[in-house]
């Protein structure tokens, strides 16, 4: 599917000078669908950008990059039935302190999950550092395409670089974390894939915004006894926009001159359910990302209290964090400890401990 696409992409910007129908000052529809994230049914375009600015979203992206940044990770060595923690393993060294000069483990892992969350895929290349010791430089995902070898037995990386040339990597040279997956080779984009969800989201907030733009005042009709031309009506209408629009000039008093009438439309608010449509988008979002609304500080319908929101937390351990720590380790396992029996772990003890009664009895 992706070479397919970029073969078309790659077809449109070779023939835009002479094919008018597919050219950049005149795209065709799946060319913009493609690089707006393609409309939704609330009437906008959702990309994964925008979608990160739905404040429940952040919520939630934040939540679970910081929860999987900040647990301690090990390197162990298989003995027997026994296992034996590693800490001379320079890979180790890297995903638990610094994978490179730039940042840090927490921040880099931070970079991971959102890179994932919200894209579908993470990648960082496996490379020497000008001392020659090794690092993990993560690569911004729209930069990397997948493609397979001739045998179509190993994957291989085109990564688009900082000064717009491309570079082709092995698979052993590149770490891939991708999210849910159709053909098990690249990750889907969650918010393309939900784009419906967030365009009402990013639709509701709009409105929203637009309404107190105006002061929270209702559509207004304006009726004169004469008729009035174009140009006329359009100064008109500026003039009162100019005037009584915005916080800064509510409540100043109007004069309509000349038998000139105003009726007022009624607030729509009600009918258009907008409060409890923005419930209802967040509520659908947090399920989206599988974490409890009181996590991202939705409590209208739960207690912040009581061992209820303590199972809440324990299944957010059991169902969301611990399936992405088992599918980052099995990356780390597979590109990075691929020998004498080594391994990585993710440390869930301390989110995944009973409630506070369990733990007393």
């Amino acid at each position: 599917m992706l070479a397919s696409l970029n073969k078309m992409l790659d077809a449109a910007l070779r023939a835009s000078p002479e094919n008018p129908s597919t050219n950049l000052n005149n795209p065709a529809q799946w060319l913009l669908d493609w690089a707006t994230g393609g409309p939704s049914a609330a009437g906008i375009a959702v990309t994964e950008d925008k979608a990160f600015g739905v404040a429940v979203a952040y919520a939630c992206v934040n939540l679970i990059a910081k929860t999987i940044a900040t647990l301690p990770i090990h390197v162990f060595r298989r003995q027997d039935k026994l296992r034996e923690l590693v800490t001379d393993n320079e890979f180790g060294t890297l995903v638990a302190e610094q994978p490179n000069p730039l940042m840090t483990s927490v921040v880099w892992r931070e970079v991971i999950m959102a890179h994932v969350l919200l894209w579908g895929n993470h990648y960082s290349i496996i490379d020497m550092d000008s001392r020659g010791g090794l690092m993990l430089l993560p690569v911004q995902p729209w930069d990397v395409e997948v493609l397979l070898t001739s045998d179509r037995r190993h994957k291989k990386y085109r990564v688009r670089l900082s000064d717009g040339s491309t570079k082709e990597f092995r698979e052993d040279q590149m770490l891939h974390v991708p999210g849910l997956s159709f053909d098990g080779l690249v990750g889907i984009s969650p918010i393309r894939k939900l784009r419906n969800t967030y365009g009402l989201s990013l639709a509701t907030e709009s409105f929203g915004s637009k309404f107190f733009a105006n002061d929270a005042r209702p559509s207004v009709i304006l009726e004169t006894p004469a008729k009035m031309n174009e140009t006329a009506q359009k100064n008109m209408l500026n003039s009162l926009y100019e005037k009584f629009t915005g916080a800064e000039n509510k409540w100043k008093v109007l004069v309509l001159e000349e038998g000139a009438k105003m009726h007022i439309v009624q607030m729509p608010l009600e009918d258009a359910q907008f409060l409890d449509t923005q419930k209802l988008q967040d509520s659908r979002i947090c399920g989206t990302f599988g974490v409890p609304p009181h996590l991202v500080g939705i409590t209208d319908k739960s207690t912040s209290w009581g061992t209820g929101i303590e199972q809440q937390d324990i299944g957010y351990a059991k169902h969301t964090i611990r399936p992405w720590c088992v599918k980052i380790e099995a990356e780390f396992d597979r590109k990075l400890f691929n020998g004498d029996g080594v391994f990585s772990k993710f440390s869930l003890e301390g989110l995944q401990r009973g409630d506070f009664k369990s733990r007393m009895d």
